[in-house]
């Protein structure tokens, strides 16, 4: 028991350093803004994806059509290019963001342009990494690949069989061969 309060206090202490230390920063007041303003707005954002993309099999509990699995390779292409623009744009904006914050000045439009951008691009992340992730899940349980080397390892570490999407070999029962 008194293990398990020192680790929550050296996570609360994690957490609070991490806050006095944000808090620190001119960009503070982004980073907020990004922490409220992002989860909502790409939760919005992945359902109109997910209907431009035409992925709205995923909002469903049964199983996909065949026609869904032709076109999956073509539609993971775009959105690996998407995502690709998304993260080029999150990793050039947040620095920018950081280094130039947005500031009540005249000559500060860089900052609000540039923490606008780091908003907007990590919303397009995170809606379109979720979207990829639960599509390619849907289609191969492997895919990604380091999904799938997750799922191998915990099948290793523990012989069960759901993390490989398998159903276990029941032990065959022995019965006594009835001779007619």
């Amino acid at each position: 028991m008194v293990e398990l309060l020192i680790i929550l206090a050296m996570f609360g202490w994690l957490v609070v350093a991490t806050v006095e230390f944000l808090s620190s920063l001119a960009a503070f007041p982004t980073i907020v803004t990004a922490t409220l303003v992002v989860p909502p707005a790409a939760l919005a954002l992945y359902r109109r994806l997910a209907v431009r993309n035409r992925l709205e099999f995923l909002r469903d509990r049964r199983g996909f059509l065949p026609p869904e699995r032709f076109y999956w390779p073509g539609q993971a292409r775009v959105l690996r290019w998407q995502l690709g623009g998304a993260f080029t744009g999150t990793v050039v904006a947040w620095p920018v963001a950081l280094l130039e914050p947005a500031r009540w000045a005249a000559d500060s439009w860089v900052g609000w342009l540039a923490g606008a951008a780091a908003i907007v691009s990590t919303t397009l992340l995170m809606s379109l990494l979720a979207l990829y992730l639960r599509a390619s899940q849907r289609f191969d349980k492997f895919t990604p690949a380091p999904i799938g080397w997750a799922r191998r390892t915990m099948f290793w570490l523990s012989d069960n069989h759901e993390f490989l999407d398998e159903e276990p070999e029941l032990p065959r029962k022995k019965t006594k061969e009835s001779v007619y």
